[in-house]
């Protein structure tokens, strides 16, 4: 019996008529359980035990019949005893009370339907209604927590009963339940693109140098038979010409130490048309390669109230931040997770640990800006985009709104 919970009465409860069928209940259940071979008379001592000090008091204001012949004293059986505590609460039962309990319970946020529907079968039956069920599936209906449920339940109109009304409730909550197993297991896996759209052709190759050459796009490093070149408009990490990428530069060999670069990889859509959508993106980010040199490309920037010294990448479609930074600042902002997956130039996976966006300021000008938290010892990267918002680079669309630069003062090499 010690390893059995044993049955408690709160005599504080706000409804007492409730409280007490709930205490006598679970009595019986003992009784007909761990308790079943204990006489009539040892089953009240032990409810006696049970029922606290306040019921004690009460049971001792009782009057009870005397046994009378073959017929047990009154506090000697069970139901004796029950009934006179049914009578004790009986006066605080109020109907009025327990209909405004029915009608205002509501499912609770994070609650389980079967639970919600359990108390409103507890609380119904206080109301003396002579039609519980279709009150139970009104409830249902006007107080469930999800709109999806309310919704298939109205849309079955005068054919909804109370067993359509649970089981529209159960299955929501099912479904619910297993889109959450899928969406973690979607977020668990490997992702090393970023889709523009979600229905495309495979993949062409990447650019192989071992490839034969009149095979391949000589702009963007793949498959020519594509019917946009995906670095149409595009501007080279390495000679900042427009319209090929990094990957086939002929003055890829002069990169100089410390640059960064992005290379854009694409896949056909099912569509033939020439929209810049017809393609999806991804981001490859290029580490450091060697030491990081002192140049006019970097910059001291201020990072969530840290100075920051920072390389501006004109090419880099995303921002930087070293891990090891990230995780020794007391920073304002929480780093969240990511799904997406960076690669060098040289394909080898970058080990991003998440993203967060931060304050930067750079004069006067601030702006929040997302960085990818990379585990790398190099120097964090400002990608065009966000030093374009910075104010630290400005694009020149004509080289006749600056007539200084007009001013020749001397040739180019060959001319």
């Amino acid at each position: 019996m010690d390893k059995v919970h044993k049955p408690t009465m709160n005599w504080a409860a706000t409804d007492l008529n409730k409280e007490w069928k709930r205490f006598k209940q679970h009595c019986e259940f003992t009784f007909k359980g761990p308790l079943a071979t204990k006489s009539e008379v040892e089953k009240v001592n032990y409810m006696m035990t049970y029922i606290g000090d306040k019921g004690r008091e009460v049971y001792g204001t009782f009057t009870w019949a005397r046994a009378e012949g073959d017929r047990p004293a009154e506090n000697e059986t069970l139901n004796g005893v029950y009934a006179k505590f049914d009578a004790y609460v009986a006066p605080k039962k109020n109907t009025i009370r327990a209909t405004v309990n029915f009608h205002r319970r509501k499912q609770l946020e994070g609650e389980r339907f079967d639970d919600f529907v359990t108390d409103l079968r507890v609380l119904v039956k206080d109301c003396n209604y002579q039609e519980e069920d279709r009150m139970l599936r009104d409830s249902i209906v006007c107080n469930a927590l999800h709109s999806k449920v309310k919704e298939k339940c109205i849309d079955l109109g005068d054919e909804l009963t109370l067993d359509k009304a649970i089981t529209i409730g159960q299955n929501y909550e099912t479904s619910q339940e297993s889109m959450k197993v899928i969406i973690n297991k979607d977020e668990d896996a490997k992702i090393h693109e970023v889709r523009k759209r979600s229905n495309y052709k495979q993949r062409p190759k990447q650019y192989n140098k071992t490839s034969a050459r009149n095979n391949k796009c000589t702009k963007c490093g793949y498959d020519n038979t594509h019917n946009k070149c995906p670095a149409k408009g595009k501007t080279c990490a390495v000679c900042h010409k427009l319209n090929h990428f990094a990957a086939v530069c002929r003055k890829k060999g002069t990169n100089p130490k410390g640059a960064h670069q992005v290379e854009e990889q694409y896949a056909e859509t099912d569509s033939d048309t020439e929209s810049q959508d017809e393609y999806q993106h991804l981001i490859d980010v290029i580490n450091a390669i060697g030491k990081t040199s002192n140049s006019e490309w970097h910059e001291t920037v201020i990072v969530d109230g840290e100075p920051v010294r920072i390389q501006i990448d004109t090419g880099a479609a995303a921002s930087i931040m070293s891990y090891s930074w990230v995780k020794n600042k007391k920073l304002n902002h929480k780093l969240k997770p990511t799904s997406l997956k960076l690669q060098s130039y040289t394909s080898h996976a970058l080990e991003v640990k998440g993203c967060i966006t931060l304050p930067t300021t750079y004069k006067k000008c601030t702006v929040d800006i997302m960085y990818y938290v990379v585990k790398t010892d190099k120097i964090p990267i400002l990608s065009g985009a966000a030093s374009k918002q910075l104010q630290l680079i400005q694009r020149i669309n004509s080289i006749n709104d600056y007539p200084q630069l007009r001013k020749t003062t001397g040739t180019l090499p060959g001319k």
